[in-house]
């Protein structure tokens, strides 16, 4: 259900979704589950960016839930922004 509010956010202020575009993120489920009998797995966390950072996104990292105190994977991503900024 919250799902369908972020669309609509990110409808209302022209905001791209990352998720799954670009290199080293693909869609994968995040959610790892917080004990042994967890077997379900989903991409509750997503990154938002506006059109003119998205085009400075250049890659991102899906790593494993640091020492284990997560039941989410950690979402890293890298920008390459410019000195100057053309758009705003």
């Amino acid at each position: 259900m919250l799902g369908f509010f972020l669309v609509d956010i990110a409808a209302a202020y022209e905001l791209v979704f990352v998720t799954g575009r670009v290199p080293g993120d693909t869609g994968q489920p995040i959610f790892v589950g917080n004990s042994a009998l967890a077997t379900k797995r989903i991409r509750p966390d997503h990154m938002i960016l506006s059109p003119a950072l998205f085009k400075c996104l250049k890659f991102a990292r899906i790593s494993a839930p640091y020492l284990r105190t997560s039941d989410h994977c950690l979402l890293g991503y890298v920008l390459v922004v410019p000195e100057v900024v053309t758009e705003c």
